[in-house]
Formats: structure tokens, C-alpha cells, sequence
């Protein structure tokens, strides 16, 4: 917000007054008028840089003018009313349109304000520990090392969001996170062609919906609480193999699996900071999720070509908590790109495989733990 400002005439009077679009706010234009017909423009003051615009009960101070120019006055009685009527007229004219501003504030608008559609994808690092363990005693798969559920992964997925009033909207966004295969194996150099081997696999992915709402906006950002709902399905298997053509109780082939399907509710919030008229801005979203989940169970094996299976089940609650940082650049009014860094981590999701072994199915009681962190790179389209 601005005040214009500028030598006193004998009889001024407003001529012009035009309000610039801002980034943030309008900018206040004044243009006067002299008695003797030669228009100026006033000198433009940062009302920031006049202190006590505004008395602590939200009153507006009267401005009084003299030959110098526009100063600041105190609201006093009589005192304050000194100079000219048009002045004066000026003064409050702009003062009321300061007022207006503060009580009406411009929101920033971002690309994600509007009907849009976006693209994400990322590398994550799996810092889970191992959740398969051989049973050491066992002749034939005794010898291999833990596994984990699989090696560094990656993230892709897509979001679309509503808006349904100017402070809420809806989005979808799906997501699928896979990781390269764990796995190990060991070999008997006394008879050729005997070996054991393993490698254990996983991967999730999540489907969210979200209900925003925006409880107003900063002068360069935005804040956005949601809630709603995380649907989730991770499956997690081992393969294990056995094979010394001279005993042929050695060949066998074994595969253990668990696959999650639960639902359940998340909340979160999520900020947006604008670095002036640059086009870049700071991003910032934090989310929690409690998921009630059915774990299906099985185990097959092959076994001198004699095979056998079982099937179980479980359920458990599956709770998670995500974070992500990132700087945006509008590359054009329509098309914002981030780059970032996330993190996510799970409890409860991640099946364990105890006492591995080749003379039956392993132990399927445990859960373990699951995180994953990365960059990420984002681009959003605003639609028509």
C-alpha cells in the first residue's frame, strides 16, 4: 500500500486514482491536479515506512498537510483538522482504501488453486532392516544372510485436484513405490552345480483422497489443512531355491508371500511461500495415516517334485508419517515445477519370515518397520 506525497498547493484536488495490480496486494496511484492546470504526479511513500498509520484501537490517524508537504498528524481534536478540505479528502480517501485492504486481504493464488492435474516421481533409499532370517541349523539354506524387503526403490504417481469454493477443494492421488530385489546366495565348490539362493521382493502402493480446506492465506503463501482417507495394498515375497544333482533331496523350490490390503483415515497440512516476485517459492506438507489392514499369508514348495502349500491370514493396524520440503518455479502462469526432498516412514507393514528353512514353512508372526527417503522432482498443470 502506498500514500502519495508532495509539495502543498494553494487548491489540490484528486484527478486520478488507479490501484496497479500486484502480486499480493494493490499498489495505490494517486495523480493531482494545481489550480493553475499543470498536473504532477505525487511522490509515492511505502505506508510501511510510516509508523503509527494506525492507532493500536484500528483508527485511522489524521493526516495534515502544509507548504512542505504530507506529514503525519495526531488525532487530536482541532489540531489534527489543519489544512485544506481537499487534502484532507485525499488523505482519508486513501486511508479508507488501506483499511479496505486489510480488512478484505488478497490471496496468493497458486497453480494448485484451481482445477489441476500433476505428475511426481522420485528416488527412495530403503533404510528397513532385515525382516528374513535363515535358520541357521538347516544344511541347506543355513548358510545364507538375512534379506531385507528389497534394496533402494523408486516413486512415481499422479495426482488431480477440485476446486469446490474459493477455501476447499478435493484431490486424488495414487502412488506406486517399488524396490530392487534383496537376495544372496551360496555355493558348494566341492560338487559342481550345487548352490543355494534367495531374494526377497516388496512393494506398496496407496491411493489417497483428500478433503481441503484453506483457513486463509498469508500476504506470500498459503495454508492448506486436509483429511480424508488412504487406501493400501503392499505385497512382500521370498523366493528360495536348492539344487545338488547328486542327493535329490536337495532340489527344491520354496516361495513365501504376505499381500496387505487395508483402508483408514489421514490428516495433514501443507504450506506454500512466496519469494517475492521471483516465481519461486518454498513448499512444505507434513500427513499422518492410521490404516486397519488384512494380511493374506501363503507358502508353497516343490520339493522332489512333490509340492505343498498353506495359507493364513492376519490383520493389523498400519500407521505412517510423511514429510516433504521442496522449491517451486512457476515456469508459466499455468505449469508449476518442484524439486524436493521427502521421507516417509511405516510401522506395522512389513511382514517378517522367521526360521527359513527347506523342512517347512517359515514362522509368519512378526511385523517390522519400513522407511524410505529421497528426492523427488513434481510438475502441475493448471487446467482450463
Amino acid at each position: 500500500m502506498i500514500l502519495a506525497s508532495g509539495s502543498a498547493g494553494t487548491s489540490e484536488q484528486i484527478d486520478t486514482l488507479l490501484l496497479p495490480k500486484g502480486p499480493t496486494r494493490p499498489a495505490l496511484t494517486l495523480r493531482r491536479a494545481r489550480s493553475g492546470g499543470c498536473a504532477n504526479r505525487a511522490t509515492l511513500t511505502e505506508f510501511a515506512s510510516l509508523p503509527g498509520l494506525f492507532s493500536r484501537h484500528g483508527l485511522v490517524k489524521i493526516f495534515r498537510g502544509n507548504r512542505r508537504g504530507i506529514q503525519v498528524g495526531q488525532s487530536s481534536g482541532a489540531r489534527g483538522l489543519t489544512g485544506r478540505f481537499s487534502r484532507a479528502a485525499l488523505l482519508l480517501s486513501a486511508s479508507a482504501l488501506c483499511l479496505g485492504a486489510l480488512a478484505h486481504p488478497v490471496h496468493a493464488q497458486t497453480v494448485e488453486n484451481s482445477l489441476f492435474v500433476s505428475i511426481y516421481g522420485g528416488y527412495l533409499f530403503n533404510e528397513t532392516d532385515a525382516n528374513v532370517d535363515f535358520n541357521d541349523s538347516d544344511d541347506k539354506l543355513g548358510g545364507l544372510n538375512s534379506l531385507s524387503p528389497g534394496n533402494d526403490g523408486h516413486q512415481i504417481g499422479g495426482a488431480i485436484g477440485v476446486p469446490l469454493s474459493e477455501r476447499m477443494d478435493f484431490r486424488v492421488a495414487l502412488t506406486s513405490e517399488s524396490f530392487v530385489d534383496d537376495d544372496d546366495s551360496i555355493e558348494d565348490y566341492s560338487k559342481v552345480g550345487s548352490f543355494a539362493e534367495a531374494n526377497s521382493h516388496f512393494s506398496l502402493r496407496y491411493l489417497d483422497l483428500e478433503l481441503g480446506y484453506r483457513p486463509g492465506m498469508v500476504e506470500t503463501g498459503h495454508l492448506r489443512l486436509f483429511a480424508g482417507a488412504r487406501v493400501l495394498n503392499a505385497f512382500n515375497s521370498i523366493d528360495y531355491n536348492t539344487y545338488d544333482p547328486g542327493i535329490t533331496d536337495k532340489i527344491g523350490n520354496y516361495e513365501a508371500e504376505t499381500e496387505t490390503w487395508g483402508v483408514g483415515p489421514r490428516i495433514g497440512a501443507e504450506g506454500g511461500f512466496q519469494f517475492g516476485n521471483s516465481g519461486v517459492s518454498l513448499f512444505l506438507m507434513g500427513a499422518g495415516s492410521a490404516i486397519f489392514s488384512h494380511v493374506d499369508q501363503s507358502y508353497s514348495a516343490t520339493v522332489n517334485g512333490v509340492s505343498t502349500s498353506s495359507d493364513d491370514s492376519d490383520s493389523r493396524t498400519v500407521y505412517s508419517l510423511e514429510g516433504k520440503v521442496a522449491l517451486g518455479y512457476d515456469v508459466t502462469r499455468s505449469i508449476n515445477f518442484q524439486i524436493g526432498y521427502q521421507a516417509q516412514q511405516w510401522w506395522n507393514l512389513v511382514q517378517t519370515f522367521d526360521n527359513v528353512g527347506s523342512d517347512e514353512a517359515p514362522d509368519f508372526d512378526g511385523t517390522d518397520d519400513f522407511l524410505t527417503h529421497g528426492p523427488f522432482a513434481r510438475i502441475t498443470i493448471k487446467l482450463p
